[in-house]
């Protein structure tokens, strides 16, 4: 096993003020790298030779936060009062840029408070400290069991000599042979029900018929550029 704890995500800053505080509070106990210092283009292979990955997550939902969990790699994630001091969480809004201009906020909001239904007491897009804790609560990793959470960066050293990690990766991986299975019956419940639906294209033809297109070979935007 070796020796490094990784911290990570992989696409978070590797040279992030929080990081030079994390190894001077350390006092050599642990050694820290961020996943880029040690493989600027690793494999899971590599990573699973670490005990576990301290996550200062930038994102609400994160698919190589899903991965870290998946290969039962122990984690360790700031609380949600700790995230919010450390303002690390800069991709947590329903408005994004992905798809074009960014919405005036408070448009946004608008334009979800006249068109949904909710229980909810607070907007996803604002930034009060009370809204941010009910927010992200639901975020993937202060969800799923088995996920060490920590208050402070000394919490975080005194939780990482106190934990027994083989265990909790034997607990992660106990926890996502469950998960595949539940998957998995869903994906065939889903798939029973595609094929008794009538409904149901019977030929490539046909389900190209519903959106009046005959061929999207003549409809290839790209090829026709």
């Amino acid at each position: 096993m070796k020796s490094e704890i990784l911290v990570g995500p992989s696409n978070s800053d590797p040279k992030a003020s929080y990081l030079n505080e994390l190894s001077r509070k350390s006092n050599e106990q642990f050694v820290f790298k961020h996943i880029r210092a040690l493989y600027p283009r690793f494999t899971f292979d590599q990573l699973t030779g670490h005990r576990a990955i301290v996550l200062f997550p930038y994102a609400a939902m994160s698919y190589s936060i899903v991965d870290f969990y998946a290969i039962n790699m122990p984690i360790f994630v700031p609380s949600i009062e700790f995230s919010i001091k450390l303002s690390i969480l800069v991709d947590r809004r329903l408005q994004s840029n992905y798809c074009g201009k960014m919405p005036d906020p408070i448009t946004f909001d608008r334009q979800l408070e006249n068109n949904l239904s909710t229980t909810h007491p607070f907007s996803p897009n604002s930034d009060e400290y009370t809204a941010l804790q009910y927010w992200l609560q639901f975020a993937d990793y202060y969800v799923w069991p088995f996920v060490t959470v920590f208050d402070s960066f000394d919490d975080l050293l005194e939780k990482l000599k106190a934990a027994d990690l083989p265990r909790i990766s034997r607990k992660m991986k106990a926890h996502n042979l469950v998960r595949e299975t539940d998957l998995l019956n869903n994906w065939c419940r889903l798939t029973k029900a595609i094929v008794k639906s009538p409904k149901t294209p019977v030929s490539y033809e046909k389900a190209l018929a519903y959106y009046n297109v005959k061929s999207f070979e003549n409809n290839d935007p790209v090829k026709k550029n």
